[in-house]
């Protein structure tokens, strides 16, 4: 039998989730299906580029009236998406951040985020190695060279001896 593993705990079926957990599982799959049995999830088809964009999008619209910020909200619908935002985060959907800091874009930095680390120790020789040794071109050249004197000597003598 396989076991899931989600949040960090162990499963061995989805019976031995608590409610909890399993209903943020659930929501995760619901994201993840794939409803055209293709093998692709259905959010990862189709335009990509206009999918990330919706998803980060910092405006709302609200049966027709588009807000660019929870400031320019109604007391009344500011509530409701502060209480949605308050369900989500018990959820685990997303961490414990205000709604506020949740519809802010963040900014990009031109800073590394990480510091990468090489694959491979560097205190033992690589397992690829140039070759030491002498370079085939100067041979390549003598031996270009040779030929040519032992053409000529080889046409000279033939020159002499018919004369």
């Amino acid at each position: 039998m396989a076991t899931i593993i989600f949040n960090g705990k162990s499963y061995n079926s989805l019976e031995e989730m608590p409610e909890k957990e399993r209903k943020a599982y659930d929501q995760m799959m619901d994201i993840f299906a794939d409803k055209n049995g293709n093998g692709i999830p259905d959010f990862m088809e189709g335009d990509m580029v206009q999918k990330v964009l919706a998803a980060n999008s910092t405006s709302l619209n609200i049966s027709g009236v588009t807000y660019h910020n929870l400031d320019e909200l109604p007391p009344e619908l500011r509530q409701s998406v502060d209480k949605a935002f308050q369900v989500i985060t018990k959820l685990g959907i997303i961490p414990g951040v205000p709604a506020e800091l949740q519809m802010q874009t963040p900014q990009a930095s031109r800073e590394p985020a990480v510091q990468s680390q090489p694959f491979v120790s560097r205190e033992y020789a690589p397992a690829i190695q140039e070759e030491s040794g002498r370079s085939i071109f100067p041979m390549v050249l003598g031996g270009i060279i040779l030929f040519f004197c032992l053409a000529a000597g080889v046409i000279s003598i033939f020159f002499f001896m018919t004369r």
